[in-house]
């Protein structure tokens, strides 16, 4: 009797530590789970986010109060990317708010730029089935103003309405070059190129540094493409696609002015989604250089070392798109940009007259 006791008492203990067991284990495997740079959030009445490196949210689906979260879903290219990005990180870090990019974004990012030293991380955020019934969260607002440069004036004057309990979407296609500019030297930091970029374009700069003077270096881009063809038809009584390239040979005249002299050169480094369009119509004296043809490197990194080379330029020629934008202001130094190309003013034109920033220079 006293030995069938003790092998009950044994079964209860064995019973206890392996709840205990299993019940560490689900921890673990949660945590574990939690951690992986790209997150969904879980199936329940609990909506938990992960939209920060090692912190998580609770947002319930009825009552309580959370820090509104934010949105910039934008599924085209690294420019825009870029943009979007930009403008979460200066509402998180001037407000408060949370922020996250969506795996699309991210995977579109992460091809060119240090995913893992960026603070805005990736999340695939989805509303628990529960919160279809009675308890809900809110739904998506869009607070961007579509027309006009500043786009969020409206949203940044009645800020104090959206800082809790709101879903706020920034819009698909957002360029506040006029809220970017306060924030410029922390942007520098998250848009970290990776290695592999860097290698060629630090390679290339060596190559073309005059050892005898001081050389400066200009990056220019210039955007034709589908872009071109969907604004000549949006802006059909616009100079588009007939001035351009009296438009990029004066501006580089403008800097040989500036710069040359005994004991400084300017070199320019001329990029292109057409490289045979800049490479016909670019007057070249000697010191225009084609990346394209220095460079070679698999067509898969060919925009991502374009922006890279741009944005370690000491200063900037640029036409239309948030690519050549970026190049810009990453670079900072001079900007020189067209203007009265069209009657009717164009989203750039729009982004940089609205910007303010000082060192952009106009060319009618």
């Amino acid at each position: 009797m006293k030995m069938y006791k003790c092998r009950l008492a044994d079964l209860v203990i064995l019973s206890v530590l392996l709840l205990l067991w299993v019940m560490v284990h689900n921890i673990i495997s949660t945590e574990s789970e939690q951690s992986l740079q790209t997150n969904s959030t879980q199936e329940n009445c609990r909506l938990k986010i992960s939209v920060l490196k090692n912190k998580h949210l609770k947002l319930g689906c009825g009552g309580g109060q959370f820090v509104s979260v934010m949105k910039s879903v934008c599924h085209t290219q690294l420019g825009n990317q870029l943009s979007s990005y930009a403008a979460l990180f200066y509402f998180k870090h001037k407000y408060g708010f949370n922020a996250f990019i969506d795996p699309v974004q991210a995977k579109y990012i992460a091809e060119v730029m240090d995913l893992d030293k960026m603070e805005i991380q990736s999340l695939d955020f989805k509303i628990p089935k529960c919160c279809d019934k009675e308890l809900r969260l809110p739904t998506w607002e869009v607070v961007s103003n579509p027309n006009g440069g500043r786009a969020y004036n409206g949203f940044v004057e009645n800020i104090d309405k959206y800082r809790y309990n709101h879903l706020i979407d920034l819009g698909t296609h957002t360029v506040p070059i006029y809220l970017y500019k306060e924030i410029l030297p922390q942007l520098r930091q998250q848009f970290q190129f990776k290695s592999k970029f860097l290698f060629h374009a630090h390679k290339l700069f060596k190559y073309l540094r005059d050892p005898q003077n001081t050389t400066v270096f200009v990056g220019v881009h210039a955007r034709r493409g589908d872009h071109l063809h969907a604004w000549r038809e949006k802006f059909p009584n616009s100079s588009i696609g007939r001035y351009e390239g009296k438009y990029f040979n004066h501006a580089m005249d403008l800097f040989r002015q500036k710069y040359n002299n005994n004991s400084t050169k300017v070199v320019f480094l001329a990029t292109s989604d057409n490289f045979g369009w800049i490479k016909q119509l670019f007057v070249n004296p000697g010191d225009v250089f084609f990346p394209h043809e220095l460079v070679t490197v698999p067509g898969s990194l060919a925009a991502g070392l374009d922006l890279a080379i741009l944005s370690l330029c000491n200063h900037s020629i640029i036409d239309y798109g948030t690519f050549g934008i970026w190049g810009a202001l990453l670079a900072g130094g001079d900007i020189i940009l067209p203007d009265g190309y069209s009657d009717v003013t164009t989203p750039d034109m729009d982004w940089w007259r609205s910007s303010g920033i000082v060192n952009a220079t106009f060319v009618n």
